[in-house]
């Protein structure tokens, strides 16, 4: 095995490991809510395990960036629709 080959491997496994932490984090977030006032979600278990803190901020600055130009997008159609 060459170092390229041993390099995709770890990454491969690398993926592997989220998709399983993932997956488990999923059921396990099923059980918590039942036990809990507000629901836990599965993205509440799985990114500390993966994410820095600054990682995971950024992650939530970039999906509030995008909310907000599709509804500045989707309110400015409606706009026009209205003059």
């Amino acid at each position: 095995m060459n170092p390229h080959e041993f390099y995709t491997y770890l990454e491969g496994r690398r993926e592997s490991l989220k998709q399983e932490d993932y997956r488990r984090s999923y059921f396990v977030s099923a059980l918590l809510s039942t036990q809990t006032k507000n629901p836990v979600t599965a993205d509440q278990l799985y990114e500390p395990l993966w994410y820095t803190q600054e990682e995971i901020d950024k992650r939530h600055q970039g999906n509030a960036d995008k909310e907000r130009e599709r509804f500045l997008d989707e309110f400015d159609g409606v706009l026009k629709k209205v003059k």
